[in-house]
């Protein structure tokens, strides 16, 4: 996917049991290279999307010009699901606009979902101390 078009359209419909129903298939999805930068607005779409999910997910915004305010709401797009099935496999936001106080909504996110993430990138970004999640992951760089 290299649009945020398809997440945005199904959030405006408001219909829940549509996006279980378009995204139910556990298969991998992956999204790469966006263009155009996706708004904090497309971030909380992909994350209630990836919430109703039962997919695996490979997100790459490496170089996208993101600020913190685009994870906040990735991450309050995950938690408006109530009974989250997605699962993030890859995360790769290095060489971003993003700092310390953005970064920390990951961390807010429930911890069974984030005991499922297996890499997060960060190198690049404006980050001078870096709190170690509780929860942990698999392969961590920064």
């Amino acid at each position: 996917v290299k649009n945020f078009y398809i997440f945005r359209q199904l959030c405006e419909t408001q219909d829940d049991k549509l996006i279980k129903d378009v995204l139910k298939e556990p298969r991998e999805r992956t999204i790469l290279r966006t263009w155009p930068v996706p708004t904090p607005h497309d971030f909380w779409c992909l994350g209630r999307c990836i919430g109703f999910s039962e997919c695996i997910w490979e997100l790459g915004f490496t170089f996208r010009h993101l600020q913190g305010e685009h994870l906040v709401m990735l991450c309050e797009g995950i938690k408006s699901v109530e009974d989250c099935r997605g699962r993030i496999k890859t995360f790769n936001i290095s060489l971003n606009e993003l700092d310390i106080e953005g970064l920390s909504h990951i961390f807010d996110l429930p911890p069974l979902f984030l005991s499922k993430v297996e890499f997060i990138n960060l190198r690049g970004n404006h980050l001078n101390v870096l709190p170690i999640p509780k929860h942990g992951f698999h392969n961590f760089t920064s």
